[in-house]
């Protein structure tokens, strides 16, 4: 009877003994004898982009960074890049429940005693075994249910401040998390965010006649692959060259606004620089078209990238929302007062323009412009001045080919018609208005034009048009009359 007894329980010891030894086979994780047990932690997670406080989101709203490019086929594209704010970026959204992620358990000597995988669970949770000691866990995921991270690293080994993940390529995420010290007992530790190292961007078409589909490229936007610090989120970026980023947006009904079906990650390059914008359909259709933006993307961003399509602008060529003195070098910053040398500063050695006004109107052109028909608008070209408010207001004057012979030193101006507003001879001049002394003034009721002769402008408003002789210190737009 008392072998019997022994032999059962030799065999049940036996049986639990298997059983742990199997439940420690098929975890996925890497331990170290922790004589002082294990316990279970409970996070609620989350993940968060940066953003910067005086970035304000406009959406087609266009400002001084909108660049417009015009094509011979009457296309004309805007385009500009926003970062992305809490109310449309991923800054308070969750974790998708199975997303991968790596669980480092870092000890107070910054070893590591325990890595392990793990996954989102549900109601956006994460659990990880821990042992029962003053321990920190950095947490690392792609932000994908397939991807597992992986670092250089094994059990036993110590985090460094120079500690690095694998090298990772530009078509996963890099986000890392990471607790405090977690003292023994402590199983549920509130919420961690996860901030994301690279960047991700998506594409806003704007079409008014409608649309159902895009696809744009942008020409080697991203880094091929590189490295993250896991301490401080700093990218090393490798030399293996640079991808592009295809985006395409898809929907059943058509209207004027598309966005991109995905957001796609991407590592911003080391500074800012030129990015090749090639807008292929819309439609299914083919385009063809591109445009080129200058921008420093940031780690740790999320950004919109606004393509806006339409009918070639009427404006006149040359013009832009900005205010130069006259032939200045730069443009004059509204709330400032130029500097004599400085590049805003007005062209004090020479009677003809040699810069911003080399290719304005001469003072006779101005008097055959004024002497052609001249036709104010309230429901002109959209335009959007410096601040980048929208207006429709200005006037119309002939083209440089339907000029009169004689000129005029002004005028009263008519009210615009349709038949002026779809002519094909009109051009359109925002009345966008000036700067006096350090402030803009009249923008949307006047417009102030600088001619090549120093001094020498044309200005307007509904009450009529002229040219003027000035000092060479206000801002004023500069127009060019192939």
């Amino acid at each position: 009877m008392e072998k019997q007894y022994f032999t059962n329980l030799l065999f049940g010891f036996l049986l639990l003994a298997g059983t742990a030894l199997s439940s420690c086979s098929n975890e996925e994780s890497s331990n170290e004898e922790i004589e002082s047990g294990t316990r279970t932690i409970t996070f609620d997670i989350s993940q968060g982009f940066e953003e910067s406080a005086d970035e304000k989101m406009r959406g087609f709203s266009e400002k001084k960074d909108t660049i417009y490019q015009k094509f011979s086929n009457g296309m004309e594209i805007s385009t500009f890049i926003e970062e992305d704010k809490a109310i449309n970026s991923r800054a308070t959204e969750v974790v998708e429940v199975g997303t991968k992620v790596l669980a480092i358990v870092v000890d107070e000597n910054n070893k590591i005693c325990k890595i392990q995988t793990t996954e989102i669970e549900t109601y956006y949770k994460l659990t990880c075994q821990v042992p029962n000691s003053k321990v920190r866990i950095i947490f690392y995921s792609h932000n994908s249910k397939s991807s597992i991270p992986t670092i250089p690293l094994s059990v036993g080994d110590y985090i460094s401040t120079d500690t690095k993940t694998n090298t990772i390529d530009y078509t996963k995420y890099a986000m890392i998390a990471e607790t405090g010290f977690i003292n023994p007992g402590n199983s549920s530790m509130g919420t961690i965010l996860f901030k994301h190292a690279f960047c991700r961007a998506r594409v806003c078409l704007y079409y008014g006649k409608g649309v159902t589909s895009f696809t744009t490229t942008l020409k080697d936007m991203s880094n091929e692959s590189a490295k993250v610090n896991i301490n401080t989120y700093q990218i090393e970026r490798s030399n293996t060259g640079y991808r592009d980023l295809e985006f395409t947006g898809n929907q059943y009904s058509p209207s004027t606004n598309l966005y991109s079906t995905f957001y796609l990650p991407f590592i911003p390059r080391n500074n800012a620089t030129n990015i090749d914008v090639y807008l292929d359909k819309i439609n299914g259709n083919d385009i063809g078209e591109s445009t080129t933006l200058y921008y420093n993307f940031k780690p740790g961003y999320s950004y919109t990238i606004y393509i806006s399509v339409g009918d070639r602008s009427k404006i006149v060529d040359g013009w832009s929302p900005q205010f130069y003195q006259w032939d200045a070098k730069a443009i004059f910053t509204p709330g400032t007062t130029p500097a004599a040398g400085s590049n805003s500063h007005y062209n004090s050695d020479s009677n003809t323009g040699v810069y911003s006004c080399k290719d304005c109107p001469t003072r006779e052109d101005f008097e055959r412009i004024m002497n052609s028909g001249v036709y104010w608008d309230d429901n002109g070209e959209i335009w959007s001045d410096y601040e980048g408010r929208i207006h429709h207001t200005g006037v119309w004057v002939k083209k440089r080919n339907k000029w009169a012979a004689e000129g005029t030193s002004g005028g009263n101006v008519l009210e615009a018609t349709d038949e002026i507003r779809n002519s094909k001879d009109y051009v359109f001049l925002p009345a966008s208005g000036w700067i006096t002394g350090s402030k803009v003034s009249d923008v949307g009721e006047r417009g102030f034009y600088w001619s090549n002769e120093a001094g020498i402008c044309m200005s307007f408003g509904k009450d009529g048009i002229w040219y003027d002789k000035f000092n060479l210190n206000p801002g004023m737009s500069t127009s060019y009359f192939p």
